[in-house]
């Protein structure tokens, strides 16, 4: 088990980049922890967030009932600020979602290793288990 910010947690339940700064790197690390290993490719982490996404909706049943309306109202912030301060923006809102909700929770990894974490060919070999047969000439 290891704590992580209340932000990784929205980001894996929404799909929306909420993690602290830095965002990507909070954000794949958090995702690594839960996999049990390396997210390999950038492409892969929907997909490890869409597997996650119902070990943390079981994990945290409070973040997930108000994750959908926290993403409203830092939608509506948004939409109120000029571009170029957007960033301060999610920083102000991921600081008022900490206040109100907690800052840092202690998260349990999935609890098997995931095929987007670790080694995948090997997790798909495991996967495969005794029904898994070479072709012969």
């Amino acid at each position: 088990m290891a704590q992580f910010h209340i932000g990784n947690i929205f980001a894996a339940l929404t799909g929306r980049l909420v993690s602290p700064q830095p965002r990507w790197k909070n954000l794949d690390d958090f995702l690594e922890h839960l996999t049990g290993g390396p997210i390999a490719w950038p492409q892969a982490v929907p997909v490890a967030r869409d597997e996650c996404a119902p070990h943390l909706r079981t994990q945290f049943p409070q973040l997930a009932a108000i994750a959908a309306g926290a993403i409203a109202e830092l939608d509506e912030l948004l939409r109120a600020v000029a571009p170029e301060l957007r960033e301060e923006a999610v920083d102000a809102w991921l600081k008022m979602q900490a206040t109100r909700h907690g800052e840092m929770f202690d998260v349990e990894p999935l609890p098997t290793k995931s095929l987007q974490g670790g080694d995948p060919i090997s997790a798909l070999l495991e996967m495969m288990g005794d029904k898994r047969r070479r072709k012969t000439k």
